[in-house]
């Protein structure tokens, strides 16, 4: 799972990008959620947007962890 904030100043937008491109190649679940003109932390991004990422995230984890 990654949530990426697309202006992350300490870890390069790309980076996430590049890292689920070949998760994908390997068949690996995943997904990975943008955040629009968020910073590393996302403090900075819109609460809405943050706020349906962090949704994503704990689905994500319900469904490939099974913690609920």
């Amino acid at each position: 799972m990654f949530i990426h904030g697309t202006k992350d100043a300490d870890v390069p937008f790309d980076k996430s990008v590049d890292m689920a491109q070949r998760l994908a190649q390997h068949g690996v679940p995943h997904q990975r959620v943008p955040v629009p003109d968020a910073g590393h932390g996302l403090d900075d991004g819109d609460p809405v947007l943050v706020q349906a990422a962090r949704q994503k995230t704990l689905a994500f984890i319900q469904q490939y962890l099974g913690v609920s």
